[in-house]
């Protein structure tokens, strides 16, 4: 089945131990309060969880999980809404099912033929999670997993015909973004969460939907780029603690957009700042290799440092030439000699698949296939990306250099890789 927007599960926490505290709901009150804000913005499902996973705090046993449980699906039930219950426990999810629960979201990678013979009795969705550690509690006590596509390529494979052979259609799969062990560099989950999510397609194989949930964050911009990312890849079900920002992203239209960056005032503080300054307006996709490049028109100053970032934005180009002049201004670029020493250069590679060209702004930039300080890291990012005008694939234009600037690759990012 495709679907022409993802559907969405809104994320509903009766756990009051949860550090989600916008999304826990202890009272009736307030779990219809709650429910009403997730419906409002076009949540199909209720995902109720009871447990939290956090290492913090106290763990929590089936009998107070189902205490908690059962009377949340109940009232949900009763005022009309469609429920999927977050548990990795095979007895709890049965109690709910015999309660009206439509969906199960498991958390656990035992599956016992108990669950899915029940999951068939009451017809009801089986979101099959990707969980390589038996169960979140058990991940606490477990040495980290090694990570790679094809490990839950095969995980799913096993468990999705042993899901079959008791008749269950409704199997959405999940590869699970929260799975991070707490061992782990924040920055090697999220360089896992971004491969995961940059192949949604390919668990698409299984011909089941395919479910991403997208992590928790006090940060607004990473919930933002999270988000976009998935919506962008094609996820068929989101879940989600807010379904405000999937609702607003699926009405906007967000672009990707190269740019290109140099300094050769201070240049490391400097494009320090410029990447903290971008991070605050954008969604900072990637960041290309540094390069250290001779001046190009003006010789008698210092090298410069080179690079190009992949953002994801909603502003249009002009807006966006706006945006980064504003940092150039903040980081007191001055323009005294033509293609003189500078604090910071921003300068728009290109913008989607636009072609402008005004007394403004012009994209593709004029330079780009001529100077190999722009072209060389922009194929860092993406070797596939194609040139609007002749809508060929950059990297075979790159005969058209004509000024060959970079004297060496730097060795070492100089932007701090844990908080992009």
């Amino acid at each position: 089945m495709k679907y022409k927007k993802p559907i969405v599960l809104g994320v509903l926490n009766v756990s009051p131990e949860s550090k989600q505290k916008d999304s826990v709901a202890i009272s009736e009150k307030a779990i219809i309060k709650r429910a009403r804000f997730l419906r409002k913005y076009d949540a199909s499902f209720i995902d109720i969880g009871a447990r939290s996973t956090s290492n913090r705090v106290k763990k929590i046993d089936e009998k107070t999980e189902l205490k908690r449980l059962l009377p949340a699906i109940k009232l949900l039930k009763e005022n009309g809404y469609k429920v999927s219950v977050d548990t990795w426990s095979t007895n709890t999810a049965i109690r709910c099912l015999e309660n009206g629960a439509d969906m199960i979201n498991f958390t656990s990678g035992i599956y016992d033929a108990k669950l899915l013979e029940n999951l068939k009795k009451y017809d009801a969705w089986l979101i099959m999670t990707y969980m390589p550690y038996n169960d979140p509690y058990a991940m606490d006590s477990s040495k980290p997993e090694s990570f790679s596509i094809k490990k839950i390529m095969d995980y799913f494979e096993l468990r999705i015909k042993s899901a079959k052979k008791y008749g269950l259609k409704k199997i959405i799969i999940d590869p699970n973004l929260g799975i991070g062990h707490q061992k782990l560099d924040i920055s090697v989950k999220r360089n896992w969460n971004m491969i995961k999510i940059n192949n949604i397609g390919k668990f698409k194989k299984f011909h089941c939907p395919v479910m991403v949930a997208v992590p928790r964050s006090n940060n607004v911009k990473r919930i933002n780029f999270l988000t976009s990312c998935i919506l962008k890849n094609k996820a068929d079900f989101i879940r989600t603690h807010d379904p405000d920002i999937v609702n607003r992203l699926l009405s906007v239209k967000m672009v990707n957009a190269y740019i290109s960056i140099g300094s050769n005032i201070n240049p490391e503080e400097n494009i320090k700042k410029c990447i903290n300054l971008l991070k605050s307006d954008f969604n900072i996709i990637s960041i290309s290799n540094y390069y250290e490049s001779k001046p190009y028109g003006y010789h008698k100053q210092q090298n410069f440092i080179n690079f190009v970032v992949k953002i994801n934005t909603e502003l249009s180009p002009h807006k966006l030439l706006g945006k980064l002049q504003l940092i150039e201004k903040n980081l007191d670029r001055r323009r005294i000699i033509k293609n003189g020493p500078r604090t910071i250069d921003l300068d728009i590679l290109l913008y989607g698949s636009k072609v402008i060209n005004d007394k403004d702004l012009i994209i593709p930039h004029k330079g780009l296939l001529e100077r190999d300080f722009m072209l060389i890291p922009l194929l860092d990012i993406d070797s596939n990306v194609v040139y609007p005008v002749t809508e060929k694939k950059i990297k075979l234009l790159k005969r058209d250099i004509k000024y060959y600037q970079i004297l060496r690759k730097i060795d070492e990012p100089i932007h701090d890789e844990r908080t992009i």
